[in-house]
């Protein structure tokens, strides 16, 4: 994962910086031990949401995107 001074956020399309996001958000995941239900507990969202999310990018709210930050600590 590149670090946030390393990636072009401006020249990147909406899809590959939903992508770079999720891979962080992932990233994060697993370097603190949560499984996808873990965290999905944690942020207080759905399973569903945060798996669509971090496997196909899927665009979600800005305030599921939060919770699920807030639920990495």
């Amino acid at each position: 994962i590149a670090h946030v001074t390393d990636v072009a956020y401006p020249h990147l399309t909406d899809d590959q910086i939903l992508a770079d996001l999720a891979g962080r958000l992932d990233y994060l995941r697993r370097i603190k031990g949560f499984t996808d239900r873990q965290l999905a507990e944690r942020g207080g969202i759905s399973l569903r949401t945060s798996v669509a999310f971090r496997t196909s990018h899927k665009d979600i709210a800005l305030t599921s995107f939060i919770k699920l930050l807030r639920g990495l600590g």
